[in-house]
């Protein structure tokens, strides 16, 4: 379960590094909230289906 949870983490906390860093923070806690929510739901669901897929 461990790995599942940074194979998660990580595209979203370095996704919202790249935001923070890029347009400031202001940004990040109005706007990114979107796309750093969508990588996140886009993540667990292939990284579920390659659970079903591999029956991990």
């Amino acid at each position: 379960m461990a790995p599942t949870i940074v194979v998660v983490a990580t595209p979203r906390a370095l996704l919202s590094i790249y935001i923070a860093h890029r347009d400031g923070l202001h940004p990040l806690l109005t706007e990114g909230w979107g796309g750093i929510t969508g990588c996140g739901v886009t993540t667990i669901v292939v990284t579920r289906w390659l659970q079903r897929l591999r029956r991990i």
